[in-house]
């Protein structure tokens, strides 16, 4: 986003606040990273859990319409991430908390600051649940082995996770976004694989029923949720904003751009093949479905170990995002954290989603409530505000007042059709 003097001038006043005078000395000293390892901390942010439930989801949509669901949501969020980016870029900010405290009123700051933390401690949760499930050498399901699972869990997030969210800036956790990557390439790869199998090796053939090209239902309506899910890594797009080298609205676009192309690739190939391969014999993780293909335990175990190395440097980079949000509600912009108390909300973030993995099972029982109430918002909603307000108070191209208001427009409806659509899939269980 381009500014005039007089602009960046009204904009210092309306932030300006003593303890704030440290973030652009702050800032010099820590936007280090590159084009390229901003991209893979992004698409290593929004590519997760999610992407294991898109089969399952064009299943309950039929593949046609979901795939409209996914391109539409897909555009969305990359939209959205712009937005966001003008936001921050105008308001000298980098968390949706100190956003909404520069454009809107003190509570409404405090608002967007709880959703976005309930929303990525509902989505770390997730990742413990796949963590958990993904223990492939104990199989059956047994109260010992649920015990092992639990208990292996508690062991990686303290040995692993704990000590990687330590780490003080995000551009460390290049090397796992790297490392998680590749894991789900593979993971990529044993989907195509086994649809390529079961389609034209008559011994692997699996007695599914045929595909559905629409299905209208309100089981398309509970896609919404986890649909926005594959998509969504804004509550860390911004601290991966502040960090980047020579940091500017037109190189976070390249970000952008690198990773809503890479992470739109990944789902769209695992979407369509994974569906195909299993039509309506799909789990919500599809892993589930190639564990129960006869002779693929090799494969499968190592899937999972893909998965689970996905999963335990994912964590870590969820975690980094939610610390900051955290950070942002108890102390304004610039001002030194105690390390005590840094180290407090870390242990929170870390050890809460792994109780919650030891008491609930299902991902989307997660995903649906905690994406269609909060994910939505933090997605469409919020940065559609943003881009609204800064637009209107500062002035900017036409074509950002209708993207803002089409991304309201949008994210209302996904809250609405999300939320309204899980709840109704609980009670008619």
């Amino acid at each position: 986003m381009d500014h005039s003097p007089s602009v960046r001038s009204a904009l210092d006043s309306v932030v300006e606040d003593p303890r704030d005078q440290e973030l652009p000395k702050e800032g010099e000293n820590i936007n280090r990273a590159s084009i390229l390892s901003s991209s893979f901390n992004l698409s290593n942010t929004v590519l997760g859990a999610g992407i294991l439930t898109l089969p399952y989801n064009l299943m309950n949509c039929g593949w046609l319409l979901g795939m409209f669901f996914l391109v539409l949501i897909g555009v969305s969020s990359a939209l959205s991430f712009y937005l966001l980016t003008v936001a921050s870029d105008a308001t000298n900010m980098y968390q949706y908390r100190d956003i909404a405290r520069v454009l809107y009123k003190p509570w409404f700051s405090h608002l967007v600051a709880v959703m976005v933390a309930i929303y990525t401690l509902g989505t770390i949760g997730s990742y413990s649940i796949v963590l958990r499930d993904n223990m492939f050498w104990w199989a059956e399901d047994t109260p010992a082995n649920a015990s092992n699972k639990r208990g292996m869990l508690w062991a990686m997030v303290c040995l692993i996770v704990f000590p990687l969210s330590l780490l003080p800036r995000i551009d460390f956790l290049n090397f796992t976004s790297l490392v998680a990557i590749a894991s789900i390439l593979y993971i990529i790869f044993v989907v195509v694989g086994f649809f390529i199998l079961t389609t034209f090796d008559n011994t692997k053939y699996i007695a599914k029923g045929p595909s559905r090209t629409f299905n209208w239902s309100i089981s398309a309506l509970t896609s919404f949720p986890l649909f926005t899910t594959a998509f969504c890594g804004h509550y860390n797009s911004l601290n991966i904003y502040k960090e980047l080298n020579n940091r500017s609205v037109k190189r976070m676009n390249i970000v952008i751009c690198i990773t809503v192309v890479v992470t739109s690739m990944f789902n769209s190939v695992m979407a369509l093949f994974g569906y195909f391969t299993f039509t309506d014999l799909l789990h919500s993780d599809i892993l589930k479905n190639i564990a129960e293909i006869p002779g693929a335990s090799v494969i499968f175990y190592i899937a999972n170990s893909a998965m689970i190395l996905v999963m335990l440097f994912s964590y870590p980079l969820l975690c980094y995002g939610l610390r900051c949000t955290i950070e942002s509600i108890f102390y304004p912009p610039g001002q030194k954290i105690p390390y005590k108390w840094r180290l407090l909300i870390i242990m929170f973030n870390v050890f809460i989603p792994a109780v919650v993995a030891t008491f609930v099972d299902s991902i989307a029982d997660i995903l649906s409530f905690t994406s269609s109430l909060c994910g939505s918002p933090m997605v469409f909603i919020f940065p559609g505000m943003f881009g609204y307000s800064v637009t209107k108070r500062f002035g900017g191209p036409k074509h950002r007042y209708i993207s803002s208001l089409s991304i309201i427009i949008l994210g209302i409806f996904y809250t609405i059709s999300g939320f309204g659509s899980a709840v109704y899939s609980v009670v008619s269980r």
